[in-house]
C-alpha cells in the first residue's frame, strides 16, 4: 500500500512539474509576442478560462443572462483595452454591475 501511495505521488509531483515547465515556456513566448494580436488572444482566452471557471465553481453556469454577458465582457476587455484604452474598462464594469442588478 505504502508503495502505490509513493508511486501516485511520484506521478502526480511529476505532472505538477511538467505543466510549470510548460507555462512558464508558453508566458516567456508571450512575453516576447507582447503588442501583437497573438498577445491579445492569449489574454482574451485567459479572460475566458477564468470567468468560465468562476461562473462554474459558483454554479451561475445554469443562468444565461448572468453567464452570457460575463463572457462576452470577458472576452471584449483585453481587445478594448488594447485598441481603445484602459480608460474605457471601468465604464465597461461598470455597466456590467448595473446590468446584474
Amino acid at each position: 500500500m505504502q508503495i502505490y501511495c509513493f508511486h501516485f505521488l511520484h506521478l502526480m509531483m511529476k505532472q505538477r512539474i511538467l505543466t510549470g515547465i510548460v507555462l512558464v515556456l508558453a508566458m516567456i513566448c508571450v512575453f516576447l509576442l507582447s503588442g501583437t494580436w497573438l498577445y491579445i488572444a492569449f489574454c482574451t482566452a485567459l479572460s475566458l478560462v477564468g470567468t468560465w471557471e468562476m461562473l462554474s465553481c459558483t454554479g451561475n453556469l445554469k443562468i444565461k443572462l448572468l453567464y452570457v454577458p460575463s463572457l462576452v465582457i470577458s472576452a471584449l476587455c483585453p481587445v478594448l483595452a488594447h485598441f481603445v484604452g484602459i480608460e474605457l474598462l471601468p465604464v465597461l464594469m461598470v455597466a456590467l454591475l448595473f446590468y446584474l442588478l
